[in-house]
């Protein structure tokens, strides 16, 4: 069967998954402070939106937008 012409095809290497533009890093346990800050900071400098740091990091965007309120406070 040739995986070429299926749009669900993805190619998985080192754990990391590739699908078409898009590169999945292995999901991680939990999210130390020091790495939450990083990412916040990436979203409010512009660098990374919420949505694409969802989809990066398997992340739901509630738990990110969550992160980024209590960083705000």
């Amino acid at each position: 069967m040739d995986c070429t012409g299926d749009k669900r095809y993805s190619l998985r290497i080192r754990g990391f998954i590739m699908s078409k533009n898009v590169v999945k890093y292995p999901r991680m346990g939990r999210w130390s402070a020091k790495r939450k800050m990083d990412l916040f900071l990436e979203i409010i400098k512009g660098q990374k939106t919420i949505v694409d740091a969802a989809r990066e990091y398997d992340l739901k965007q509630s738990d990110i937008q969550k992160w980024v309120d209590t960083f705000m406070e």
